[in-house]
């Protein structure tokens, strides 16, 4: 993959890039697609070659975090996965299977979305899915979100691009 900063990469289809604010997997970019860089400026992606060829890789663990910059401009990247912050999961016999990739699956009693709940208010979670009334219905808003008075730890831009993640997944297994 060339950037239009000059910048070359070669890496497996499969690893997530931030681009548009979601991790992509770099094989679903295209050409003019963009990328995040450790100042929040973006590179665009000039060129992008796949060789069939199978390469020695290696993972790379970073405690309490999964995302890291490459290069000397700082790529942001992500080596995680989400089922790795997978908490309390509802029995998907409960659920129907959500209507497209990256959509939350919704309860077949009443119709309404899995909501995720960072357990602890935990921005690295683990997540937890919930009916919203086990949630944020009466009573049990003030229990799950005990610190609400305070400035919250979760970045909303991350955590949205992390429920479309968590919930690709929740698609890609679901049988």
């Amino acid at each position: 993959m060339e950037l239009s900063n000059g910048t070359t990469l070669e890496v497996t289809p499969e690893h997530r890039f931030f681009s548009n604010g979601e991790w992509v997997p770099i094989e679903e970019l295209n050409v003019n697609d963009t990328l995040q860089l450790k100042d929040n400026s973006i590179v665009v992606i000039d060129n992008k070659i796949i060789f069939p060829t199978f390469v020695e890789v290696y993972n790379l663990e970073i405690e309490d975090n999964e995302n890291y910059y490459v290069t000397e401009e700082g790529i942001l990247v992500h080596n995680g996965y989400i089922s790795e912050r997978q908490g309390e999961i509802i029995d998907r016999s409960e659920l129907n299977k959500p209507t497209k990739r990256g959509n939350a699956p919704t309860f077949k009693s009443d119709g309404t979305a899995v909501e995720i709940h960072h357990r602890g208010q935990n921005p690295e979670g683990p997540f937890d899915e919930m009916h919203w009334k086990n949630h944020r219905g009466a009573g049990n808003d003030a229990i799950n979100h005990p610190q609400k008075s305070c400035p919250s730890k979760i970045d909303r831009k991350t955590f949205k691009a992390q429920k479309l993640e968590y919930w690709r997944e929740v698609y890609d297994n679901w049988d």
